[in-house]
């Protein structure tokens, strides 16, 4: 029979792993963003984060992975958010954890869709490995970014989900939409512009598109 000192001193332990991990992973996060910051001073490091039609020239094929590897981002994402939420004990298991955890998961469900099955990528669109591993590296450390971890430290109470969280969630599936609505608006004209003998892209319209695009 399990000790209940034992059972409290185990999930104790998984509640501040998960606090370390996230206190590592915002401080990770920290470092990226100045790197992208810095990029658009650095042609180097802009050439290590493009991508497709954004990469200038592809001079050595051995660094670079197919741009439908976008998927693996996902993929990797999606297992590493279950198992935080398997395994995080009491603090994955609060109010407000388990909102942002379940609208990550639909997230990344979706542009996995997305990547698989409306982004019309061909063969030559392509990206550096740098920045596939960076990509990898995003999407193992961003549900302990996201996970609210003062409940250790007992802090917040954090069983109680507050009066703004209906609106949270009712502003993030509206913008997921508009995402994946684009998305397929994109995806179309594409696949229009590959049966002609027009140049690969065009003007899209549509969505809100019509905001920004100038004639």
């Amino acid at each position: 029979m399990v000790s209940p000192v034992l059972f409290a001193q185990v999930a104790w332990d998984e509640g501040v792993c998960i606090a370390t991990a996230a206190t590592l992973s915002s401080a990770l996060y920290a470092l990226l963003t100045v790197l992208a910051l810095a990029s658009l001073l650095s042609s180097t490091l802009k050439s290590l984060s493009s991508h497709g039609k954004t990469r200038s020239t592809i001079a050595d094929r051995r660094f670079t992975v197919p741009k439908q590897r976008f998927r693996d981002f996902y993929i990797v994402g999606f297992f590493v958010t279950c198992a935080v939420v398997s395994l995080g004990g009491d603090v994955a298991a609060t109010a407000s954890n388990r909102i942002v955890f379940t609208l990550v998961l639909l997230h990344l469900a979706r542009r996995y869709h997305e990547c698989a099955h409306v982004h019309r990528s061909t063969s030559s669109s392509r990206m550096h490995v740098a920045g596939y591993a960076l990509g990898i590296l995003h999407y193992l450390c961003l549900p302990f970014v996201l996970v609210t971890t003062k409940d250790v430290t007992g802090v917040t109470p954090g069983d109680e989900s507050n009066h703004c969280d209906f609106l949270f969630i009712l502003g993030c599936i509206f913008f997921q939409y508009q995402q994946h609505r684009h998305h397929l608006l994109l995806a179309k004209l594409r696949a229009h512009d590959r049966s002609a003998s027009d140049p690969e892209y065009s003007i899209p319209i549509g969505g809100g598109v019509r905001f920004v695009s100038c004639p």
